[in-house]
Parts: structure tokens; sequence; C-alpha cells
């Protein structure tokens, strides 16, 4: 369950997956002055959503660098949190 993202507007893109029967969002990126992935938030793209794709009550927001041992990809962390977002 891999989504494309297209863009949609500014920093937002639309998930298009593959599977239709999984409901697309739009997903905003805010960055950082430096330009980096500061938070990413999402949202349904269809206000008729089935309410099981809960997508505005994730943020996620960056996470100080983590070692992640031997094998193990990534040199950052994204954490997630369950609250509303103003996207």
């Amino acid at each position: 369950m891999f989504p494309s993202l297209r863009g949609h507007d500014g920093d937002t893109f639309r998930t298009r997956f593959a599977d239709r029967t999984l409901e697309d969002a739009l997903v905003t990126f805010v960055l950082t002055p430096g330009g980096s992935v500061d938070e990413i938030g999402m949202k349904a793209t269809s206000a008729s959503a089935d309410c099981s794709y809960d997508y505005q009550d994730l943020v996620f927001k960056a996470g100080r660098r983590m070692n992640r041992g031997p094998g193990v990809g990534g040199s950052g962390s994204m954490a997630v949190r369950a609250a509303p977002s103003n996207i």
C-alpha cells in the first residue's frame, strides 16, 4: 500500500492509491526556514470519506536524529501524534 503523490497546491500533494477501495488524501508538508520537512499533515480528499479514514488525526512531526543500528536505513525520524490538524 504505497500511494503515488501528485502535486496539488503549493506544499500540498494528493495521494493516489492503486487500490481504488482506499480513500485518497491530501498531504501537506510544513517546511522549516531551511527547507527541511518539519511536519506532515493529512486529510481525506472527500468530505464523504468513511470515518475510518481519520487522516486528519495524524500529524507527523520531525524528531531528533536516532541511531537505528546496523542495517537500518534513515538518518532521522518522524514521530506520529494523534492531534487535529489545521490543513
